[in-house]
């Protein structure tokens, strides 16, 4: 994958997390809470998680296929820098 500017790679990662939300709230907004029936907010909730997996990744990385077999950092492609 190309390196692109960790600002906007941020921005649109909250962006996405931002989006499910609105998307799950509207899905919440008439659900009448004494039906036994329950909203499916599954598709926003796995945006949500991959958007911030994304960003624990970007904040903290982890090792990469390369350096689990031995390779050192500086060889592997790794997409971002610690920051």
């Amino acid at each position: 994958m190309a390196k692109t500017d960790k600002t906007s790679f941020v921005s649109h990662r909250l962006a996405a997390i931002l989006e499910s939300c609105k998307r799950a709230e509207k899905k919440l907004e008439h659900y009448p809470a004494d039906s036994g029936e329950k909203p499916d907010v599954v598709p926003e909730l796995f945006a949500m998680l991959h958007a911030a997996d994304d960003l624990v990744e970007l904040a903290s990385p982890g090792k990469s296929v390369g350096e689990l077999h031995g390779l050192p950092k500086s060889v592997t492609a790794v997409e971002f820098s610690r920051v």
